[in-house]
C-alpha cells in the first residue's frame, strides 16, 4: 500500500493539483539506501510554495530522502492522483525520472525541469518528449504553448538552442566518441560496418572476408546488437540501423 503520508504540504481533504517529485539518485528497490545524507530540494520547494500561495493544492515527495525505488515512487504518485506530476531532470536523476514517468498513469500530466540542455545534448536531442524553454522566454503564455505542443506529440526546441546543441554533439562525437570507435547510437564502427553489409544481402562468411574478421566475431557482433537493443533478428537489426541513419 503506497505511503501517502510521505507527501508533505498538501491538503488531503482536496484533490491534488500538482505533486513535485524529487527523483531518487538510483533505484533503491534494487539496493536500499544506507545513509541519511541528502541535499534539500530548495528550488522545487520554492516553486511548490509559490503555486500553493496562488491557490493550488500541491505536495512534495522527496523520493531520494525517503530512499524510495522507482516502482514505489511511481505507485505512490499514481495513488495520489495529482493532475500534474513535476520532476527534476538533472544529470544524476535523468534516467530515474524517465523510468518513473514511464510508469505513471497516462491521465497524470507530466512537467519536468532541470539544468541547461547543453549539459546532456545527445540525450536531449534524442528524446521525443522534450520541450525546451530558456528561462528568458518562460512567460506563462509561452509555457502553455510548449506544453500543448509536447502533449500533442511534437517536441519543441528554439532554433538557436537547437544549433548550439548540434554543435555540442558534433564536438563530443569528434573528440570523445570517434577516437574510441563509437557513435551516439551506442554502436561501434565494427557493428555499423557489419549491419551495412547485412543490409546489402551478404551472409556471415562473406562479411567476415570483407572485414577481415572471423565468422565468430561477426556472429558475436550481430548477437550483441540484437541483445542490447532487444531486436528479434538480422532484419530487425538492419531496420534499427536504418532508423538511426547509420546505413
Amino acid at each position: 500500500m503506497p505511503q501517502l503520508s510521505l507527501i508533505t504540504g498538501s491538503d488531503p481533504a482536496h484533490s491534488l493539483d500538482a505533486l513535485f517529485v524529487n527523483a531518487p539518485l538510483r533505484d533503491y528497490d534494487q539496493r536500499p539506501r544506507t545513509n541519511d545524507y541528502t541535499l534539500p530540494v530548495l528550488g522545487m520547494a520554492y516553486i511548490a510554495t509559490y503555486a500553493q500561495k496562488a491557490g493550488f493544492n500541491v505536495g512534495v515527495l522527496d523520493a531520494e530522502a525517503h530512499g524510495l525505488g522507482i516502482v514505489e515512487t511511481a505507485e505512490l504518485v499514481n495513488a495520489a492522483r495529482p493532475r500534474w506530476a513535476a520532476m527534476n531532470l538533472l544529470a544524476p536523476t535523468y534516467e530515474m525520472s524517465a523510468r518513473i514517468a514511464a510508469s505513471l498513469d497516462p491521465a497524470i500530466a507530466l512537467m519536468v525541469g532541470g539544468h541547461h540542455a547543453k549539459a546532456m545534448p545527445d540525450r536531449v536531442l534524442a528524446d521525443p518528449r522534450a520541450g525546451l524553454v530558456p528561462r528568458s522566454e518562460a512567460t506563462p503564455e509561452h509555457l502553455v504553448h510548449v506544453i500543448e505542443t509536447v502533449a500533442a506529440g511534437d517536441g519543441y526546441m528554439p532554433p538557436n538552442l537547437l544549433g548550439a546543441l548540434m554543435s555540442e554533439v558534433g564536438t563530443l562525437q569528434e573528440n570523445v566518441l570517434l577516437p574510441q570507435g563509437r557513435h551516439f547510437s551506442g554502436l561501434s564502427a565494427r557493428e555499423i560496418d557489419v549491419l551495412r553489409l547485412v543490409a546489402e544481402g551478404h551472409d556471415t562468411e562473406v562479411i567476415a572476408t570483407k572485414l577481415a574478421y572471423s565468422e565468430r566475431t561477426i556472429k558475436n557482433a550481430l548477437q550483441g546488437v540484437m541483445t542490447r537493443y532487444q531486436l528479434r533478428n538480422r532484419s530487425h537489426a538492419v531496420a534499427f540501423a536504418m532508423r538511426q541513419g547509420l546505413i
